[in-house]
């Protein structure tokens, strides 16, 4: 059971320097600008006391707004890029230590102030807020022009020719420009006229054959306001402006929607001794990355697995929460950005693996290894130096059933056009695994079944049972009795004899204790008094959020955005996406969709540097 605690609510590695009293701030926080757009800090590691460490918070403002922007820094990083920055714009950053119940320990460090570059010596592209000089100022091209008047205060003050459009002059492209003039006085879109200028008045770049076109998202935003009214005044939208033709910021340089120019920024780079950790025995525990050689001199991730995979029979029987954490530190240890020396377990987690697992070894006919005694130097106490320890566990724990499942993401093709995303297994009928139901869907008989189209909840039963989603806490949540009860009325003559035998009263029913999926009310698609929230888990803008009738108003709970390196960042705010949402909402086969996209740069992110985004939301009736 103890093991299952420490697998189940995961451990999460932390750095012990142990010292009595409280924890002190990060010191020496240092802020340099390197780019217009883009700014580098360092700070030292804080000295704590036996609590775990999980990270840092840092906040950054801009002085002229005041809005504070927060974000979070994984443990082993005490460096950090921020990007998509104004330039010539002066910010206040402070940081502090983030302890592992999610809450700050101590204060935050001295608030340091630092402007970002105003001109392009020190970018490694081009300039998006030259000066008010004229064009043969050494800072501005000799190629580059003033911006016509119609494209005044976008964000960037000087363009170039030829445009996007390979157009040569600037007469040819106001003409072409001053076509649009009317759509962009009808206020269809805030973005459009960013859009617009972009492709006619390029801005400057130190190379004549450099175009810097706007993003994809600039035009998808740009196109989802204003093509209802193009088709209201019996135009379409151009062909010329596909949006498919346009870069995401990750991959070039482009016009964003607020007329700053994107920087491709290269993601932190792993110390060259680190490798992925590619040992499925030592995942889950907090790290991704590995140094070597390790505590027995291996030198390669390959050397160390094949002996650590002499104690598996020893972890299997769980003798100890602690041991798996004990031996993959000392074999597969962890990479730490800014150290150069390996850091071992601490004493105490050395003792626990001992204290529970030694019987076992002894009536086996071993003796714990010498090289592994507790005593040696090389463990230290956690009160005394650096050391490796696992979270505290958590004393709920122990309410987890040995058979508990996990959620984990849909993966059945004829499932997948339902709305949700994650599954839990074994399911009512004893599969263990989507390979099963996957099997059983290609099955004769479910085949036969499924085009009967003997009743239109067919499929939403079929999933439901097969791949029951799993909700928030980890929960299935299967068809409902009644639900069940009018699928079998409705293929009573489809022949299906495992339809036939499946039991409905095996099937809950709906109540305020006991949740499932039924018709028309459906959790999945968050109606009604009893629903939990959706989830939508997406990796493209825009996101689409769906809700089934009455219900027709979006409620967005929380928006968190899951960063390559395990990062989760949650939206201080939703208000924006939520006016978004609701916006633009509209009926779609039946059902209500919305739509909405999250600027990353509001939030201090770099668009390369995001995975996916977690949307949690239900629906309400208007």
């Amino acid at each position: 059971m103890k093991f299952l605690e420490f697998a189940w609510f995961g451990v999460f590695l932390t750095i012990c320097r142990a010292r009595k009293g409280t924890i002190s701030t990060p010191i020496k926080l240092k802020v340099e600008a390197s780019s217009p757009t883009s700014l580098r800090l360092t700070w030292d590691p804080p000295v704590v006391s036996p609590n775990s460490l999980m990270g840092y918070s840092l906040v950054f403002v801009p002085v002229q707004t005041q809005h504070k922007r927060r974000t979070h820094v994984e443990l082993f990083i005490n460096q950090f890029n921020l990007t998509n920055l104004r330039p010539g714009t002066r910010y206040r950053i402070k940081v502090a230590p983030l302890m592992n119940n999610g809450k700050l320990r101590g204060v935050y460090s001295s608030w340091v102030k630092v402007k970002t570059l105003t001109d392009n010596k020190n970018a490694s592209s081009q300039n998006r807020d030259l000066t008010d000089q004229s064009p043969n100022s050494p800072q501005v091209p000799s190629h580059c022009a003033r911006i016509r008047q119609v494209c005044e205060n976008i964000g960037y003050n000087y363009t170039q020719l030829p445009n996007y459009f390979n157009q040569r002059t600037h007469d040819e492209a106001g003409h072409e420009f001053s076509q649009f003039t009317r759509t962009i006085q009808s206020n269809c879109s805030k973005v459009l006229h960013v859009f617009l200028c972009s492709l006619y008045f390029t801005p400057c770049a130190n190379d004549s054959n450099t175009v810097t076109p706007p993003c994809r998202s600039v035009c998808r935003a740009a196109q989802r306001d204003c093509e209802p009214w193009l088709k209201r005044n019996g135009f379409g939208w151009p062909y010329k402006f596909r949006c498919s033709s346009f870069p995401d910021p990750s991959d070039k340089t482009c016009v964003s929607d607020d007329g700053t120019i994107t920087q491709v920024v290269e993601p932190n780079v792993v110390p060259k001794k680190c490798d992925p950790l590619n040992t499925d025995m030592c995942k889950d525990l907090g790290y991704t990355f590995v140094q070597m050689p390790n505590f027995f001199k291996d030198e390669t991730q390959n050397e160390a697995k094949l002996r650590i995979k002499e104690f598996y029979p020893l972890v299997q029987t769980k003798c100890s929460p602690a041991l798996r954490f004990f031996l993959c530190t000392l074999y597969i240890p962890p990479c730490v950005i800014n150290v150069n020396e390996m850091i071992h377990p601490c004493r105490e987690v050395c003792e626990e693996a001992r204290r529970g697992c030694e019987p076992i070894m002894l009536r086996a006919g071993f003796h714990w290894p010498d090289v592994m005694k507790c005593s040696r130097p090389d463990f230290p106490l956690n009160r005394s130096g650096f050391c490796l320890k696992p979270n505290p566990q958590n004393p709920k724990a122990t309410a987890v059933s040995p058979t508990q499942s996990h959620c984990q993401p849909l993966m059945i093709p004829y499932c997948r056009s339902l709305n949700y995303t994650s599954t839990i297994l074994p399911n009512l009928l004893n599969h263990t695994s989507q390979t099963e139901v996957n099997t059983t869907l290609a099955s004769k008989e479910m085949s036969l079944l499924m085009k009967s189209k003997c009743s239109q909840h067919l499929k939403r039963f079929v999933c439901f049972l097969l791949a029951p989603h799993c909700t928030s806490d980890g929960k299935p949540l299967p068809p409902c009795q009644s639900f069940c009860e009018k699928v079998k009325r409705d293929c009573a003559n489809a022949s299906c004899h495992w339809l036939a035998n499946l039991n409905c009263a095996k099937f809950p029913t709906l109540s305020r204790k006991r949740l499932c999926f039924g018709d028309p009310l459906t959790t999945m698609d968050c109606v009604g008094p009893h629903s939990r929230p959706c989830t939508v888990i997406s990796s493209t803008f825009p996101i689409i959020l769906k809700c089934s009738p009455p219900a027709a108003r979006f409620v967005i709970d929380e928006v968190n955005i899951n960063l390559y390196n395990g990062t989760h960042i949650l939206m201080s705010s939703t208000s924006d996406v939520l006016r978004e949402c609701n916006g633009n909402s509209r009926s779609v086969n039946g059902r209500y969709e919305c739509q909405f996209s999250v600027l990353y740069s509001k939030y201090g992110i770099s668009a390369q540097t995001v995975n996916t985004v977690t949307v949690k939301y239900h629906c309400r009736k208007t």
